[in-house]
């Protein structure tokens, strides 16, 4: 699956969820696809991390807690991640 995909799935998670209130996200609300591909949108990841929108856990029952107090737009975080996404390939 595209990285890109990957950052859309979990941006449409975490900015539609109801379970957004609880900051913990589990590895299991997302696809198995999310762990398997973790490498490769490890480096969105840790941009959100700079951006103080999650802070990684990656243990074997959460991938990250969320602040959704920091998050913009659903449409501006997917914009801002593609953007640092295609930023990042081109280097």
């Amino acid at each position: 699956m595209k990285r890109s995909k990957i950052i859309e799935i979990i941006i449409d998670n975490i900015c539609y969820d109801p379970s957004a209130y609880n900051p913990k996200w589990r590895w299991n609300a997302f696809s198995k696809n999310i762990k398997a591909e973790y490498q490769k949108i490890l480096p969105i990841l840790k941009y959100w991390e700079e951006k103080n929108y999650i802070s990684i856990i990656n243990d074997d029952e959460y991938i990250f807690m969320l602040f959704p107090e920091n998050l913009p737009a659903r449409d501006v975080l997917l914009l801002e991640s593609l953007s640092y996404e295609n930023k990042s390939n081109n280097r």
